[in-house]
């Protein structure tokens, strides 16, 4: 299973929201890889879209949703049962889980995301600035790649199948 990753990274982030924390306690329970840091927060490195190819072992990767009709997926390797990153129709970006990343090329997140569903004591670093939805800078980067794909947005092409 390998994935190329082109151009820089977008945006590096550790979400709290709600369906993010529900997600990393079912995928580490079905497939025993940890998604979620400490404090609850999943931590993500986020690329567009046109720049994630998968370059090898794409029949072993299928879409893992938490509810039937949800938008997102979260894209496991069915090899190992590793979850790779989460894509989310509609949207021209991935969330490649960075922790998936080497350890020399996996960019320090700038904030924490959807802190208005952090538990209270969670044990979060407080030195990342807290925002209670998306921050002001990761929107204007989402944004911008929006813009640089020319709106367009599916679901990315080299995951044929779900779980």
């Amino acid at each position: 299973m390998r994935l190329r990753l082109h151009g820089d990274c977008e945006a590096a982030t550790i979400c709290h929201c709600a369906e993010c924390q529900t997600a990393a306690v079912v995928l580490e329970n079905r497939f025993e890889h940890e998604v979620a840091g400490p404090g609850g927060g999943t931590s993500f490195a986020i690329w567009r879209k046109d720049r994630v190819t998968c370059v090898l072992g794409a029949d072993n990767l299928a879409g893992h949703r938490l509810f039937d009709g949800t938008p997102a997926q979260r894209v496991i390797a069915t090899c190992c049962g590793t979850p790779m990153f989460i894509d989310r129709k509609g949207r021209p970006w991935v969330g490649m889980f960075a922790d998936r990343l080497p350890p020399e090329t996996r960019p320090a997140p700038r904030w924490r995301t959807f802190c208005k569903d952090l538990a209270e004591g969670s044990g979060a670093d407080e030195k990342l600035p807290r925002y209670p939805g998306y921050s002001p800078p990761l929107m204007f980067r989402l944004w911008r790649a929006r813009m640089a794909t020319g709106f367009r947005a599916s679901h990315v092409d080299f995951v044929s199948r779900s779980l």
